[in-house]
């Protein structure tokens, strides 16, 4: 592994503003970048390692952990901190909630932080765009221990197929989006990269021939960990991949160093790297950039990969979670976000 990390740190990128700028092919170390994925298969091999060296990554060495991301250069917070080339604006900070429990008309209810009813919510929507564009995972949805647990509700799937202004953009693959989501459903899918209307896709993104070959070094890297965290899985995507370590304990340090690496070879090759709710995942697609296409009316979202669709968004916008953020409110949790897109859809049909 100490090689590999030699190998990455012999490409000399000296900050975060000429990394996010490189092209795969205009840069001078390109060979070294093909022979990661030879390094990686290497090290993923586990007979190539003693059963004491596999033991001691398994239980996150501080000394490898350090040693490892000393190595890496031209990684810093700007990376972190980057969509889609341009530095974020909005501010983190609490949002206002959005209170959903109807009062008796005449009784007051005491509130201890910044809030707004129902109904003067619903004023604010009737006269906005009523397109909504929604996350699904964290939204819509409660965020499960197996990825594949977290199939639609029949009520869910009820609200979707009534109300075609409701649109899903997930980091979820087609296959599973045509697997859990009525053709009628329209839907982005990985992040906004392929996009489906009708029953039809098309790809708003596309990869090339060396993005895919790319790929391929992304999933090596992430099943390199992958055999070294147990309970972890790796899911693979048209255009990009994505680890999953709900299931694990404690691994942030390691989290923290497979990011950095995905980060250093992503920037090349114009791919994303973001950081979710135990999840990593590469990607082509940007939320905020649909966001900038449809220009929704509201947008809804949970995790850390939304703050994009919220740091676009020029209309109403809604966190599930009381954490601090981008959006302008936040409901509790799914169930109160679902309640609130029925309001909303019935409030528009009594018109």
């Amino acid at each position: 592994m100490a090689e590999l990390m030699e190998l990455m740190a012999q490409t000399n990128i000296s900050s975060s503003e000429n990394l996010l700028a490189h092209k795969y092919h205009e840069h001078d170390d390109m060979e070294i970048y093909k022979n990661i994925k030879d390094k990686i298969t290497e090290f993923t091999d586990e007979s190539s390692m003693d059963r004491e060296a596999f033991n001691e990554f398994s239980y996150n060495s501080d000394d490898f952990y350090n040693e490892a991301l000393s190595s890496i250069k031209g990684i810093d917070k700007h990376v972190m901190e980057c969509s889609n080339n341009k530095r974020i604006t909005k501010p983190m900070s609490p949002a206002t909630k959005i209170v959903l429990v109807k009062t008796d008309e005449g009784h007051s209810t005491t509130i201890s932080e910044p809030s707004i009813m129902l109904a003067e919510f619903k004023k604010k929507y009737k006269n906005g765009n009523k397109s909504i564009l929604a996350d699904y995972d964290g939204t819509l949805a409660e965020l499960e221990k197996k990825p594949d647990m977290a199939i639609p509700t029949s009520r869910v799937l009820s609200l979707l197929k009534k109300h075609p202004e409701i649109i899903i953009c997930t980091g979820r693959s087609c296959e599973k989006v045509d697997e859990w989501f009525p053709m009628e459903v329209e839907c982005y899918a990985e992040h906004g990269a392929m996009h489906r209307k009708d029953g039809i896709w098309d790809d708003i993104k596309a990869i090339d021939k060396q993005q895919e070959d790319f790929k391929t070094t992304v999933l090596d890297i992430m099943n390199y960990y992958r055999k070294r965290t147990p309970n972890s899985s790796v899911e693979e995507k048209s255009c990009g991949a994505a680890f999953h370590y709900r299931q694990c304990g404690n691994i942030d340090k390691i989290i923290q160093l497979m990011y950095c690496e995905l980060s250093k070879l992503g920037a090349i090759m114009g791919f994303m790297v973001s950081a979710g709710k135990k999840v990593v995942e590469v990607k082509l697609g940007s939320k905020g950039k649909i966001v900038d296409k449809i220009n929704p009316g509201v947008v809804a979202g949970d995790d850390l990969t939304d703050e994009d669709m919220f740091e676009h968004s020029r209309n109403i916008t809604i966190k599930v979670g009381k954490d601090d953020t981008k959006a302008d409110y936040y409901l509790q949790n799914t169930g109160e976000m679902i309640t609130l897109l029925e309001e909303l859809m019935d409030s528009s049909n009594s018109e």
